[in-house]
């Protein structure tokens, strides 16, 4: 599942099934309460009313886009993480599906910054950072 500001940044979250109660915790912990979600027609966004103000489009109906009221831009950054994990990697494990995302989310978040700025930020993240062998196939 996805989050995504319009013009701003992206959060995945690799999800076994998208029930109503993963998509709660994951809104919360991604959104500002009282931010405005657009959504589709998906009952399990429903909990959210009472914190959010929520609008969705309902494509059962055909309705894709109701004036300001879309979800194009997080399909389109869907988009680019299938087509780039198919085109990239052609297979993931779940069990680092995860980490592909936070590449993607990287990828996404950085969209307008130079190679070497988005180059730049990778290394003041890796620090001291250690991915042994036996960790990354256990």
């Amino acid at each position: 599942m996805g989050a995504l500001e319009r013009k701003g940044e992206i959060r995945y979250l690799q999800v076994e099934r998208a029930l109503a109660k993963n998509m709660r915790e994951f809104v919360l912990a991604n959104v500002k309460p009282g931010a405005i979600l657009h959504t589709d027609e998906y009952s399990g966004y429903r909990p959210s009313h009472r914190l959010y103000l929520v609008d969705s489009v309902a494509h059962g109906r055909g309705e894709y886009v109701r004036g300001n009221v879309h979800i194009n831009t997080i399909e389109g950054a869907f988009s680019l993480l299938k087509r780039g994990i198919i085109g990239i990697y052609h297979y993931v494990s779940p069990k680092h599906l995860q980490k592909y995302c936070h590449e993607f989310e990287y990828r996404y978040n950085t969209r307008n910054a130079t190679d070497t700025e988005r180059f730049d930020k990778v290394l003041e993240r890796v620090g001291n950072a250690r991915l042994r062998n036996i960790d990354l196939i256990t």
